[in-house]
C-alpha cells in the first residue's frame, strides 16, 4: 500500500519481559504516550533494513536457490518538538535533583507504533509496530538566529530487535519464527486497533478501546 503522511507515532517503555512500564518510571502514568501535542510531532519516521536482498547460489550452470540473511531493521525519526522529560526517558538518561540528566547505564527496551494514511483512501491507515528498539540521539546541533529563526529539531535513530515477548510478531504458520516488524492495515477482516496496542505496547491496555484514529485519545485502565 503506497501511503503519504505520519498520521501519529505511538511508543511505550518495555521492562525485560517485553511488559509495559506505567507510572514514574514508564514513559507516562498509563503507559503510553503518543507525540501529538501542541507543535509537538514527527516530521520523519522511515525504517529501513526490513528485508535482506537475496544471495543466488548457483548448480548446473543456473540458479538452484536464494538464501536471505536475517533483516536489520532502523528507523530514523525526526520530531517538530517532542516533550524533553520524555525524550530523556526514551533515551535513558536519568534525572537527577538539580534538574539535570546524564546517561544511564543501560538503554530502555522502546516500543513504537507508526501511523500512516492509505494514499488511494483516506479512510484506510497502515500501523507498522516495532515492539523492541533502542532509541540514540547522536548529535545535537544548534545555529544562532538572525532575521530568521534557526529552529534544531530532534533528530532520533533506533535499533530494532526481536521482541522480547516470545508470543509477540510470530509467523501464524510457525510459531518458531519470529520477527521484529509488523505491519497492520485498518481495512482488513479482523482488525481491532486495541489489539494491536496490546501486542505492540507489551500488554497496554486502554479503558475505551480504540477502534480507529477517530475514536478519543485511548487511556490506560491503571
Amino acid at each position: 500500500m503506497s501511503a503519504h503522511g505520519i498520521k501519529t507515532v505511538y511508543f511505550w517503555s518495555l521492562d525485560d519481559n517485553g511488559k509495559v512500564i506505567t507510572g514514574d518510571k514508564g514513559l507516562t502514568q498509563n503507559g503510553m504516550y503518543e507525540a501529538n501535542g501542541t507543535g509537538e510531532g514527527f516530521t520523519a519516521a522511515n525504517i529501513t533494513g526490513l528485508e535482506v536482498e537475496g544471495t543466488q547460489q548457483y548448480a548446473n550452470d543456473t540458479v538452484k536457490r536464494v538464501s536471505y540473511g536475517k533483516a536489520q531493521p532502523k528507523v530514523a525519526l525526526t520530531a517538530l518538538d517532542l516533550n524533553h522529560d520524555i525524550l530523556m526517558k526514551m533515551k535513558g538518561y536519568v534525572k537527577d535533583s538539580k534538574g539535570g540528566f546524564v546517561k544511564g547505564l543501560k538503554k530502555p527496551h522502546i516500543a513504537m507504533l507508526i501511523v500512516s494514511t492509505s494514499l488511494a483512501d483516506n479512510t484506510i491507515h497502515s500501523y507498522e509496530g516495532l515492539a523492541n528498539t533502542e532509541v540514540v540521539e547522536e548529535a545535537s546541533n544548534h545555529s544562532t538566529d538572525t532575521n530568521t529563526e534557526a529552529d534544531a529539531d530532534t533528530t532520533l535513530n533506533a535499533s530494532v530487535m526481536n521482541p522480547l515477548d516470545p508470543k509477540v510478531f510470530v509467523d501464524p504458520n510457525d510459531s518458531t519464527h519470529q520477527e521484529p516488524y509488523k505491519i497492520w492495515f485498518s481495512d482488513e477482516q479482523g482488525f481491532d486497533l486495541a489489539a494491536v496496542m496490546k501486542e505492540v505496547g507489551g500488554g497496554w491496555q486502554a479503558v475505551n478501546a480504540p477502534q480507529s484514529l477517530n475514536a478519543p485519545t485511548p487511556q490506560s485502565n491503571d
